[in-house]
């Protein structure tokens, strides 16, 4: 008797772990993942709107989840960099937030859930592209993604979202390779921008080289009125917006602190 039951506990353990993949990678086409229950719009001034950016450290510390559900609840758009996506993931987020969702998938770790970067909006998330970094991180020759979206703002039109996590651990010129691609394409791209994310900038180099990209693009840095992070690695460049505030939050529940920002539309 003891011995069925100690199959039984085995095999429904096994069905679990096993149903806990990501559809990212058990068809490996698929690069993007879009789902959405509910999307429930603030009852905000509709000339403005807040954008949070965070670098979620793949979920790691238990606290992160219940911590971004709070920060979700003044919030428009959620940019999350080292995400991730299994099915109990998806369900998760459905459950706990009325947003439209958007998965970009780096690559899939051994137990087949996907990591990337993932957009959430209290809009819908249209034209999705993926847009793969032309190089690799060494060792493990993973590549870096940014997720590009547009939302359509009642009463302003179309915004452009690009959600980065940027190239790190390589030489200089593979992130410059990165910063050139995704700046290639906001270049083609008219209207509102709201670039943010993970960018790496952990040395001056490669600082100046992103502002020198962004300030072409006519994009302004958002700097945040409290900003003491000792290496600031994750920044938010917008056009077509006037910043009514910016801060560095004070959740741990990451490596990384997120940054959230009020946006206002430039008349």
């Amino acid at each position: 008797m003891k011995a069925k039951f100690f199959i039984f506990i085995l095999l429904t353990a096994i069905q679990v772990v096993a149903a806990d993949t990501s559809e990212l990678c058990t068809d490996n086409k698929e690069i993007i993942l879009q789902y959405e229950k509910q999307i429930k719009p603030l009852p905000n001034n509709e000339d403005e709107f807040t954008l949070v950016t965070w670098n979620a450290h793949k979920f790691l510390d238990k606290n992160f989840f219940n911590d971004l559900k709070k920060l979700s609840q003044d919030a428009d758009i959620i940019l999350l960099q080292e995400a991730m996506h299994s099915s109990s993931w998806q369900s998760a987020f459905l459950k706990n937030f009325p947003f439209s969702f958007t998965f970009f998938k780096s690559f899939c770790t051994n137990n087949n859930q996907a990591t990337g970067v993932q957009s959430a909006a209290r809009f819908k998330l249209l034209n999705n592209i993926n847009l793969v970094s032309p190089d690799k991180e060494p060792i493990t020759n993973t590549p870096k993604v940014s997720g590009v979206s547009r939302v359509e703002i009642p009463g302003h039109g179309s915004v452009l979202i690009v959600n980065t996590h940027a190239l790190n651990f390589n030489t200089g010129s593979s992130f410059e390779h990165h910063i050139n691609q995704i700046a290639a394409y906001i270049e083609t791209q008219p209207g509102p921008v709201i670039w943010a994310g993970d960018f790496n900038t952990w040395d001056s180099e490669r600082q100046k080289y992103l502002d020198k990209k962004t300030k072409a693009l006519a994009l302004k840095n958002v700097i945040p009125v409290n900003d003491n992070r000792k290496e600031k690695l994750d920044h938010i460049f917008v056009r077509g917006f006037t910043v009514v505030i910016a801060e560095v939050l004070n959740q741990k529940s990451s490596d990384h602190r997120p940054l959230r920002t009020i946006l206002k539309f430039e008349n």
